[in-house]
């Protein structure tokens, strides 16, 4: 059999081409396989077996959910086994250890441990042992009494802590280290008394979020000073009459630059403080955590908001902000939800600077859905504009930003003439000119636009919006283009097995000159859709694919097993990719022929530190000319909103672009962060990389 096996490897080594690949990029390409494919790619062969043996990074990245039976349990013990002491990154949901492996493990591996994220069972971290390496420990989802000893009590390179809640030791070298601190308030007058000693044990905070704070225990929170370096702040209470503004006040820094408060309406003081120099203010509201959220985005940078605990507050929220308009002399970009207009009115007609107005405008799926069916969208909420064109004749422009999440039910014709059935009827008043974003470009070709009297309909626009960027195509003046080649694509479909040949890959039979040069791939729960654009600029295909019920793999991973059996000529001539984040692994090394990247990267599902997976982009497709990084922060509740990024969101992109770019990772495009943000970071880290920036 030993002569067997040698004779069929030494036959492989000429004539079995993937033989040819080095050792290290075949290592390099198991890491992005999901943990059971791993484990399924050491067994192939002896070849790679040795290989997945032999490189303990494949080992280095472990992603558990929801395991609790002891053989289960193993597994993690027998890759921490083969990850050598190469850092470790655990994200681990386990509800129990009653066999004591996890925490044997941990008590193995404290030592090359890296980052411990999810959700760990209760006592199974060794609180008190030495963990040198450990920079991220966010897996305590229960209260926890530190000891003095934590950590060894040895000055590590922690940086990252989140607990639920904590009681704190008298002293411990451990925490000072840490620049992001993530608990809940204190939950008992035992608790309460060692938070006054918080800043003492945190000297060097950057980001401070105190959650879920009881007005029972508000005397017992430090007084101040904050850390000098303390530069982001989240304060938040549900109980009624809870202030949590004074705490601010007392915790204030000249680095402070991002402030969110949350707390009971009815009690909000200080906010002319909070919003003092504010250029621009979005209010957002959030039917899902029954919230209403006011932003301001204040020179230097700065970013302050404050949300209130209950959605049907619209109007003391607008009376609130009101109150304050001394302080919001110097706002010219105002953002109201449609349904707030009315009750906003009168801040609008308060703000002496005010140029720009955008309305958010969601479009509810009217069921049951039809390819013609209208949504419902209260237009009627428009005719409040009349006082805006009374009061505001300055003003430049009025934005609709209509969006609409139902996949099975876009937006229709009947929609766009909804609208300009009530646009009509604010015609003669004067107002500012409008622009209209959200509704596809094939719709706007078969709706008549009429002429407006009083304001510019030339402006009604339709922005056509993918990861790499927004163009727009006027639908109200003389300018006018061709409609997209919709080719014969079934529009959506159950199971990824369903189109195995990805047909959107190709236009009119698959022949060289009509093959996709751009793929845009966005991951929807629980779909995924897929648009091809090219070869020209009016050829654009999509399908839409729901996965199968049995598919145990992820969505990324079924659908770059679809794509291998498309033919390779089709996947070479794929030059430019957009897909989310998440699906860089799986679906990366699929396209040899990529040479620019577009990745949308969501702050509130991935830490930063996940951006180092860009350099392996490069390492995989070396032709790869220019990547885009789109970063977004989206709520993700019935509203649907965007959540302003922060000057400390582009500080932690930055950190995490120089070092993959003193590694070879240069002339990143990053796209999503406001104009007065970026003008005032520090990017001298990065300079030398040729990072740019694109603003709005």
């Amino acid at each position: 059999m030993a002569i067997l096996s040698e004779l069929t490897e030494a036959w492989s080594a000429s004539n079995d081409l993937i033989w040819s690949i080095p050792d290290e990029i075949l290592a390099l390409s198991f890491t992005f396989l999901p943990f059971s494919d791993r484990i399924s790619a050491s067994h192939v062969s002896q070849r790679w077996r040795r290989i997945a043996l032999a490189h303990p990074a494949i080992w280095a990245h472990l992603h558990f959910i929801g395991v609790t039976p002891p053989k289960k349990l193993k597994l993690i013990r027998m890759a921490l086994s083969r990850s050598g002491c190469h850092p470790v990154d655990l994200d681990l949901i386990i509800h129990t250890d009653r066999s004591g492996i996890l925490e044997e493990c941990l008590r193995h591996h404290m030592h090359h441990i890296r980052t411990v994220d999810g959700d760990l069972p209760r006592g199974s971290f060794p609180l008190s042992l030495c963990a040198p390496s450990l920079e991220t420990l966010t897996g305590l989802d229960y209260h926890v009494d530190l000891p003095n000893d934590f950590l060894g009590g040895k000055c590590g390179r922690l940086c990252t802590l989140r607990s639920r809640s904590i009681s704190l030791p008298t002293t411990c070298p451990a925490l000072s280290t840490v620049q992001s601190l993530i608990l809940d308030g204190p939950v008992n007058p035992e608790s309460a008394q060692t938070f006054r000693r918080l800043f003492c044990l945190f000297p060097n905070l950057r980001s401070l979020c105190l959650d879920d704070l009881q007005h029972d225990f508000v005397n017992f929170l430090p007084q101040g000073p904050a850390p000098a370096s303390l530069a982001s702040l989240t304060l938040e209470s549900f109980n009624p009459n809870y202030d949590v503004t004074p705490h601010y006040n007392a915790w204030r820094t000249d680095n402070l630059r991002d402030v969110s408060l949350r707390h009971d309406p009815h009690v909000a003081a200080h906010l002319d403080q909070l919003f003092s120099g504010a250029i621009r203010l979005t209010v957002a509201i959030d039917s899902f955590l029954d919230s209403i959220d006011v932003v301001a985005d204040c020179p230097g940078g700065r970013t302050h908001s404050i949300s209130f605990s209950d959605a049907e507050e619209v109007a003391l929220t607008a009376r609130l902000v009101l109150s304050v308009a001394s302080a919001l002399q110097h706002v010219r970009a105002l953002e109201v939800p449609l349904p707030a207009l009315k009750a906003f009115m009168g801040v609008c007609v308060a703000l002496p600077a005010l140029t720009h107005l955008t309305i958010p405008v969601v479009a509810e799926e009217q069921l049951p859905a039809s390819d013609d069916a209208a949504h419902v969208i209260p237009w009627h909420l428009l005719r409040t504009l009349d006082a805006l064109a009374q009061c505001r004749p300055s003003m430049d422009t009025i934005t609709l930003a209509v969006e609409c999440y139902g996949l099975r039910c876009p937006l229709t014709a009947k929609d766009a003439r909804g609208l300009l059935a009530q646009l009509s009827a604010l015609d003669g008043l004067e107002l500012p000119d409008i622009e209209v974003q959200g509704f596809p470009q094939e719709l706007i070709c078969d709706v008549d636009i009429p002429d407006f009297d009083d304001f510019a309909t030339e402006r009604v626009s339709h922005s056509y919006v993918r990861e790499s960027g927004a163009r727009s195509t006027t639908i109200g003046g003389r300018e006018s283009r061709a409609v997209p080649d919709r080719s014969e694509i079934k529009p959506h479909g159950r199971g990824m097995g369903l189109n195995p040949q990805l047909s959107c890959l190709t236009v009119d039979g698959g022949t060289q000159e009509s093959l996709t040069s751009t793929l845009v791939i966005k991951g929807y729960d629980p779909s995924t859709s897929i648009t091809a654009y090219g070869p020209g600029a009016d050829r654009v295909r999509s399908v839409t694919f729901y996965p199968d019920d049995d598919d145990a793999d992820p969505p990324a991973a079924a659908l770059a097993r679809r794509f291998l059996d498309a033919p390779p000529d089709n996947l070479r001539a794929v030059h430019a990719l957009q897909l989310p984040f998440p699906d860089l692994a799986a679906l990366l090394a699929v396209f040899p022929g990529l040479r620019r990247l577009g990745v949308l990267f969501e702050v509130q599902q991935h830490p930063w530190s996940a951006l180092a997976k860009l350099l392996r982009a490069k390492e995989l497709c070396p032709a790869i000319q220019a990547i885009e990084l789109h970063v977004e922060h989206r709520n993700y509740g019935p509203a649907r909103n965007r959540v302003p990024l922060t000057s400390d969101d582009l500080r932690r992109l930055l950190a995490q672009l120089a070092a993959p770019g003193r590694d070879g990772l240069t002339g990143v495009s990053v796209k999503g962060f406001s104009r007065e943000i970026v003008v005032q970071a520090d990017i001298s880290a990065v300079a030398a990389f040729a990072v740019s920036f694109h603003t709005p």
